[in-house]
């Protein structure tokens, strides 16, 4: 009889236990069939099965490069806890694709792992420490994005054309690469004070991006980088950049205001070319070179700002084009530091009533057609260097009077002098380029 017992409560505990199990067996009990993955010892290859919801099996720790490339029928995947890396193009393509979980053991997610799939939320494990190139990139479902402390870069075009319209970025990411987040919905961004490199193109395109801070600790960044963001109206720049590079800020039309660092030395072409809005420019006296647009007349650094009513530019080189068809400039004030104005430096800009002029600029540094376009003939530009000449590159104020021209108002006495102290000479407009 107590054998029986015995033998009753085994059968008992048996039977809980068998249930037990069954409880906690995980989700990839339930694994598509073996059949359907290619294997290279734990790492899955390739998927070739035909179901479109997908549950890989437990014990796979990677996740092949191109695993899933292109599979265009697939909406769901559910990853074992054993994944531990992620490979290049894993899931690329998989434009259905609209659930996934990234397993917390995860460390590493290649190049383009979720490019152009349909994912709308993902949260990034701790312990990746490198978003790489295209990894979720072109997925306009994208609104929602977690990125740990452990991540230190972000690749080029990470994230873009994104649906994201907001991004925090952690305080240990201190890159972040060419065209990161170029051509996505971003409103609003946060950068902290641990990067200290932006590549080029990061935002552009960022049509709705209105506003943007860049911290003190970046020195580096590239060129159009917020290029063609049209809402973008504030901008606070580091004060430890050194240049404002190619095409920087063009075509930003909401931009109003901008006050450059007092490290910066060079402004590239195209820095601000198409910036209608833009009526105010701070200029710092560490300034060298205001970039000459090129040889393919690409665009000077203020081209096409017809906002801009008067400029202040301190110190160094005027580039060909830096001002041309800034059609509301109506002063122009060149510091003690100016050093050479290159040929059509102010073109086009029929509007300039007063130049000022507080240093002493060589004649071979200060082109015939410096301010050239001002009228329908280059008389008008040829009266300003010659009426600033005649005093033998002494500083001065222009007016344009109705009646005779250009005439000199000497800064320390007032005295008003006629352009010249002798005629221009006839055969004036055929002089080469000066400095060039």
């Amino acid at each position: 009889m107590k054998n029986k017992k015995t033998n009753a409560a085994k059968i008992r505990i048996f039977v809980a236990a068998a249930f037990i199990v069954t409880a906690v067996i995980p989700a990839y009990a339930q694994a598509n069939p073996a059949s359907d993955f290619q294997m290279n010892g734990t790492t899955l290859v390739k998927y070739v099965g035909t179901s479109a919801t997908v549950t890989v099996p437990n014990g796979v720790t990677a996740i092949g490069d191109g695993a899933f490339d292109r599979r265009t029928d697939i909406t769901s995947i559910t990853l074992p806890n054993s994944v531990t890396s992620i490979g290049v193009e894993a899931f690329s393509f998989c434009q259905k694709l609209a659930s996934i979980n990234i397993p917390s053991g995860v460390k590493s997610i290649g190049k383009g792992a979720f490019y152009s799939t349909k994912l709308t939320s993902v949260t990034i494990p701790n312990g990746v420490t490198s978003i790489e190139a295209e990894t979720f990139g072109r997925i306009s479902s994208l609104t929602s994005i977690s990125i740990p402390d452990s991540v230190t870069a972000i690749g080029d075009r990470a994230f873009e054309i994104a649906g994201l319209t907001s991004i925090s970025i952690p305080n240990s990411v201190t890159a972040i690469g060419d065209g990161a987040f170029s051509s996505s919905k971003l409103a609003s961004v946060t950068l902290p004070s641990s990067v200290t490199t932006i590549a080029g193109r990061v935002f552009q395109g960022c049509i709705s991006l209105t506003s943007v801070t860049i911290p003190d600790s970046v020195t580096s960044m590239g060129f159009m980088v917020f290029s063609g963001c049209k809402s973008l109206a504030s901008v606070t720049l580091s004060n430890n950049i050194t240049s404002i590079n190619e095409r920087a800020f063009e075509n930003c039309t909401s931009l109003k205001s901008i006050t450059i660092g007092n490290k910066v030395t060079t402004i590239k072409w195209g820095a601000f070319k198409d910036c209608t809005s833009l009526a105010s420019v701070t200029l710092p006296n560490s300034l060298t070179l205001i970039e000459d647009a090129g040889a393919s007349s690409t665009g000077g650094a203020f081209q096409g700002c017809t906002s801009l009513a008067s400029i202040t530019i301190p110190s160094g080189v005027i580039g060909k084009d830096a001002f041309k068809g800034c059609t509301k400039l109506a002063s122009v004030i060149l510091g003690g530091g100016v050093t050479k104005i290159e040929a059509d430096a102010f073109p086009d800009n029929a509007g300039i009533t007063s130049i000022t002029f507080y240093g002493t600029i060589p004649a071979a540094n200060f082109d015939i057609k410096a301010f050239s376009g001002m009228v329908m003939n280059n008389k008008t530009a040829i009266e300003i260097r010659s009426a600033y000449l005649s005093k033998e590159g002494g500083p001065g104020r222009y007016t344009k009077d109705a009646n005779r021209g250009w005439r000199n108002v000497d800064l320390g006495t007032g005295k008003v002098s006629e352009p010249s102290a002798s005629p221009i000479p006839a055969d004036a407009q055929k002089l080469p380029a000066k400095g060039r």
